[in-house]
């Protein structure tokens, strides 16, 4: 009876911890501008740049392959390096790849000039990639072991709910009501919105790590 009390102690926790929210609306948000980018960007390259279709897939494949890995291994790198500094450092440096992404992807979606819109889109997936690792890193700290699972679980369902299974449909149909180039505009804004809810939970994180490990030595001690 008490591990089954204690436990739906801990699922109420989770709707209650900020962190957890702030950080899976993050990631739902800057998941609906990859997702809906990565969708529509070979047809965008090949209706709007010129580029034949099978070499922007081919192009587009690539730099994604390649920028990905190198992002998330950054970011990871990065955000263990400053964790020695802040115990905000996951959030920090997710909240500044998100920040440099959104000049980057203008960058690679206005250019009219094939190596810079191409380094544009590049870096831009290099820095929406570096989220991933830190972003992850911090749900996990901020929330009991006993839900761990639960909570990736839920954190998945709402990125695909509010993320990707929206936003190639919600870029389509903004394409066929004006035009594809200014569709595609609406990734920058979702990734800015992704950094600024980021931001709204800097403070929080320690604070909800602090709860968790004080959690664990209480459960410990008994």
């Amino acid at each position: 009876t008490h591990g089954g009390e204690r436990q739906s102690r801990h699922y109420a926790d989770l709707l209650r911890n900020r962190s957890f929210v702030v950080i899976t609306l993050s990631m739902a948000a800057f998941t609906f501008a990859l997702g809906g980018v990565s969708f529509w960007m070979p047809t965008f390259l090949s209706r709007i740049r010129g580029i034949p279709l099978a070499t922007a897939n081919l192009q587009f494949g690539l730099m994604t392959a390649v920028c990905g890995s190198l992002g998330s291994f950054a970011g990871g790198y990065l955000g263990d390096f400053f964790l020695r500094y802040s115990r905000s450092a996951y959030l920090l440096v997710s909240a500044g790849g998100l920040l440099l992404a959104v000049p980057a992807s203008l960058v690679g979606l206005l250019a009219s000039n094939p190596t810079t819109f191409l380094i544009g889109l590049a870096v831009a997936e290099f820095l929406l990639f570096l989220n991933y690792g830190p972003l992850h890193a911090a749900m996990i700290n901020c929330v009991h072991p006993a839900i761990r699972n639960t909570a990736l679980a839920v954190n998945i369902v709402i990125l695909h709910l509010l993320g990707d299974a929206l936003s190639a449909w919600v870029l389509g149909a903004i394409s066929d009501a004006s035009r594809l180039d200014r569709a595609m505009l609406i990734a920058p804004a979702f990734i800015m919105l992704s950094a600024g809810i980021l931001l709204l939970g800097i403070r929080a994180l320690p604070r909800d790590i602090a709860r968790v490990e004080a959690q664990l030595r209480g459960e410990v001690s008994r």
